[in-house]
């Protein structure tokens, strides 16, 4: 069975500020992007704030050869931007980003 796609990005319409609260390290700018992001393992998480759509807007992937890269586009309805591993030197390089196990925002659901 051929590798698929990586995940390289999650672009997320939510506020840096909720992400802080719950425990992550929010990065306020990075070369790569303008938008303050998360890292969490190899997947950079991309927050474009409050002001706009909220919930999951956009993901980079990663194809597994780079003649195999498919046209961009919605895959599922989602917007889909393939990139190659140099566009994404986080995915290889991050070491893995400890998940917060509990926060009293999500003990109330």
């Amino acid at each position: 069975m051929a590798p698929g796609p990586t995940l390289s990005t999650l672009h997320i319409g939510d506020a840096p500020s909720a992400w802080t609260q719950a425990g992550f390290a929010v990065a306020t700018r990075t070369d790569d992007f303008r938008n303050p992001s998360v890292d969490l393992g190899g997947v950079r998480l991309v927050l474009h704030g409050d002001g706009g759509p909220c919930g999951l807007l956009r993901w980079d992937l990663i194809a597994a050869a780079a003649d195999e890269r498919p046209r961009p586009g919605d895959l599922d309805g989602l917007p889909t931007a393939w990139v190659n591993g140099e566009e994404a030197p986080w995915v290889s390089s991050a070491p893995p980003t400890p998940i917060p196990t509990a926060s009293p925002a999500w003990t109330t659901w």
